[in-house]
């Protein structure tokens, strides 16, 4: 990192997590948790009581037959916890106070049973609360998402039919305990927990904000970052064909095979594999023009209609229904007119619209302190490091290669089809290349690691890496080739944590789809600069231009290469039809993408994960590229498999404040409660879990490694529920990872809310210049194709 400017970017919920817990109850819990100990305590006193009765009752010499039995009775009810019957307590009472004079068994006794009947109230008193609290809580979802202007926009912003479908019966005044309603607040209560946990941009529910980096900047993490009330909001219309405009982009489509006697589409994501995915066209000379045309890449309507037919009028109205059937059949794709509409800074209020396909970027008051940024990024450097000591354990990573793929050129998209249809994967492979894997090789490097947390789990409360540990167990330097962007949750006292690691991504993939909007709201994006900078001195010290791919369907496209390719609904550039790729394999084991004989360098940004064929389609151009794959870098997330004898693991940190595996916890659900037991029982059982487990309030829970995680507020009825449907599902484990999202730790308050805000620092490393990145030209292309690959 250069002192260089440069900038982050602040990833936002946009509500505060006080918006979940404010549907939770720990006054529930408190009388549970009061209630649990009386029980407890009682229970110790039956026991004792029981023990008593027996030595200095039962086996008194005058006691008499059917005074023993009653003794022995009341013993076997104290020991199975059962309800005492006041009459046989106060009978042996008695007893007890004939026999034993003096003795305080017989107060003991009727002590015992004054406790029954006390604990009893309590326990109905607290069952009641629990109702009322369920009901009250419940019903709070709709409340809690209309107090702010950002929460209305929330609520808006997900399922509109639904939406409006829930406003017109809170209007009319339908109660929230009707079956119809019952149904719709699950919708509710997904979106506020969504909206007030997670910091992922997506419409409304999570915001971003640009997050200068100086060396006079004042966040130092120590106190909060300060969001300011106001907002920007970019709106892409959503674009739905009606009728050819001359100012429209027509295009061929991108997946389209030229045959001798017809044309043949891959359509709208659709599997190669079946017939009903694919359009065929014959051949015509009308056709053959339009193609030759529209080769080299998009053209405008008008343009194409006046190269067809001339002035005349008839003409060009049959050349314009022509060119709509071909649109109609997907032979052409034809781009919008309207522009992404961008409105300025203000005020978050109702009178901003919430219409879809919005992006919502915000302001911070201060920037980042570059002595602050100095040190995550060398925390994120030990992370590196460890991630590096866990893949040098099993199988190396190796590409997937076409079965044909030679020395010879072959064109992509022959390939392409070629693959998808017989079902072929193709692309980087790496086995297990997710969170904490089980130890496969006793000798590796992994392995002494995973040796060396365990015995720190045994002795401290988290396991902790610093250098002088990574290096000891031999841990690689993890210098990277390629620029990243590494996604951490800020944290602030009480301790030493100052983040959490969640993920590792190459540089300009998390950010793709938001740089045009904040181009246009900042006069600089200085890591973007950067980056492009980086792009242009890695492709003129190697002789090889760079392309960028852009698949349909995985977000907004930034310009960050001249040259393009994929979709073809982009403006500017130079657009490269996917018809003249092919692709080879160099000296044995190096993948050579060639557009119409010249080498090129693939590089891809999408967002998300393309679709099929799609994927197939960027798999193989992607064998080809010096970029790092998306996955490059494991996000390590559970750490279970390391462990596998282990039920709860702790945190685990690196340098002592950079937390890159949450605590968690492995639960059985036949151990928790039983589907069909009363809610009360599900509160009694979930508040002893809790307390027994020492479980923070705030988790996340999923049923498998794989699969999607909750927020959960475990104070909350929500929660319950949302823990019982996962039990009723049948999964044989749950797994809790604990939140890091307590409000007296968030790093990030929001004006617009007035509250500590879960956030998300996206932080590129290196900063500054492309002259801090020293790429290997001489490798990095090759590095995903090991010798003898095919």
């Amino acid at each position: 990192m250069t002192d260089d400017p440069s900038a982050a970017l602040l990833r936002l919920a946009a509500l505060p997590v006080g918006t979940l817990l404010a549907g939770g109850s720990p006054r529930a819990f408190a009388h549970l948790a009061r209630l649990d100990e009386r029980e407890a305590a009682h229970r110790t006193r039956a026991r004792a009581l029981a023990a008593d009765v027996g030595a200095r009752l039962v086996r008194h010499p005058l006691l008499d037959a059917p005074g023993r039995a009653a003794a022995l009775a009341v013993r076997r009810t104290l020991y199975q916890g059962s309800e005492l019957t006041g009459g046989d307590v106060e009978a042996l009472a008695r007893r007890a106070e004939r026999l034993l004079p003096g003795d305080d068994l017989a107060v003991r006794l009727r002590y015992q049973v004054v406790g029954q009947s006390t604990l009893s109230t309590l326990r109905r008193d607290t069952f009641r609360t629990i109702a009322f609290e369920d009901e009250r809580l419940l019903e709070a979802a709709w409340g809690l998402l209309h107090a702010t202007a950002s929460g209305r926009h929330v609520a808006a912003d997900g399922d509109r039919a639904l939406y409006r479908d829930i406003a017109a019966r809170v209007a009319e005044g339908e109660p929230w305990s009707s079956k119809r309603m019952r149904r719709r607040l699950d919708y509710l209560w997904h979106t506020l927990t969504r909206a007030s946990t997670r910091a992922t941009p997506r419409g409304w529910l999570g915001h971003l904000a640009l997050l200068p980096v100086h060396g006079y900047g004042r966040w130092d993490g120590t106190t909060r970052l300060r969001v300011t009330e106001g907002a920007a909001a970019r709106v892409t219309p959503a674009y739905r064909h009606v009728r050819l405009d001359g100012a429209h982009r027509l295009a061929l489509a991108p997946l389209t095979w030229v045959e001798p006697a017809e044309l043949i589409i891959w359509t709208g994501g659709a599997d190669p594999r079946d017939p009903r995915g694919e359009v065929r066209v014959p051949r015509t000379d009308a056709l053959d023009t339009i193609v030759e045309r529209l080769s080299p890449g998009p053209v405008r309507a008008g343009a194409l209609v006046d190269a067809l037919a001339g002035r005349d009028p008839a003409r060009r109205a049959a050349v314009t229904a022509h060119l709509e059937t071909l649109i109609a059949t997907g032979v052409l794709r034809v781009g919008p007119v309207d522009r992404p509409v961008l409105t300025g800074w203000r005020p978050i209020g109702d009178d901003v619209e919430t219409p879809p396909g919005v992006d919502v970027f915000r302001q911070t008051d201060a920037a980042l302190a570059v002595d602050h940024a100095h040190r995550l990024t060398g925390l994120v450097g030990l992370a590196l490091r460890t991630m590096a000591l866990i893949d040098s354990d099993g199988l190396p990573p190796r590409p997937l290669l076409p079965p044909d793929l030679g020395t010879h050129p072959r064109p992509l998209l022959e390939l392409a089809r070629e693959c998808a249809t017989a079902g072929v994967r193709v692309g980087a492979w790496r086995p297990h290349h997710y969170d904490w894997p089980a130890v496969t090789d006793p000798g590796s490097g992994y392995a002494r690691l995973v040796a060396h947390l365990d015995q720190r789990m045994d002795r401290e409360t988290a396991g902790d890496l610093d250098v002088e540990a990574l290096d000891s167990l031999g841990a690689p330097a993890a210098i990277p080739e390629w620029p990243v962007d590494a996604l951490i949750r800020p944290l602030r006292g009480p301790g030493e944590i100052i983040g959490a690691l969640d993920l590792v991504t190459p540089a300009g993939l998390l950010d793709a789809r938001f740089v045009d909007g904040l181009s246009a709201l900042h006069p600089e994006l200085p890591q973007v600069r950067a980056y492009r900078e980086f792009l242009r001195e890695l492709s003129e010290t190697a002789g090889v231009p760079l392309v960028e791919v852009c698949p349909p369907g995985t977000g907004r496209w930034p310009a960050h290469c001249e040259r393009w390719t994929g979709d073809p609904d982009r403006a500017g550039g130079t657009y490269l039809p996917l018809s003249g790729f092919t692709l080879r394999v160099e000296g044995g084991r190096r993948v050579v993408a060639e557009f119409r004989g010249e080498r090129v360098w693939p590089v891809l940004h999408a967002t998300r994960t393309p679709a099929v064929p799609w994927d197939t389609v960027t798999g193989l151009l992607m064998l080809a590229s010096p970029q790092p794959e998306r996955d490059h870098w494991r996000p390590l997330r559970y750490s279970f498999d390391a462990w596998p004898h282990r039920s709860f693991v702790p945190r685990i940190t690196v340098g002592g404040q950079l937390v890159i595996s949450p605590a968690q916890w492995r639960l059985r659900p036949s151990t928790m409660w039983r589907p069909a037991d009363r809610l009360a029982d599900k509160y009694v059982a979930l508040a002893r879990l809790v307390r027994r487990l020492r479980m923070p309030r705030l988790v996340e829970v999923a049923p498998g490694v794989h699969e999607e995680a909750t927020a959960v507020d475990l104070y909350g009825p929500q929660g319950v529920r949302v823990l019982d449907r996962m039990i009723r599902s049948g999964a044989p484990t749950l797994y809790v990872r604990e939140l890091l999202a307590d409000p007296e730790h968030l790093a990030v308050h929001d004006e617009a809310t007035g509250a500590p805000t879960v956030a998300e620092l996206l932080l590129r490393i290196p900063a500054g210049t492309s002259r801090d990145v020293r790429a290997d030209t001489s490798r990095a292309p090759f590095s995903k194709v090991s010798a003898g690959a095919r």
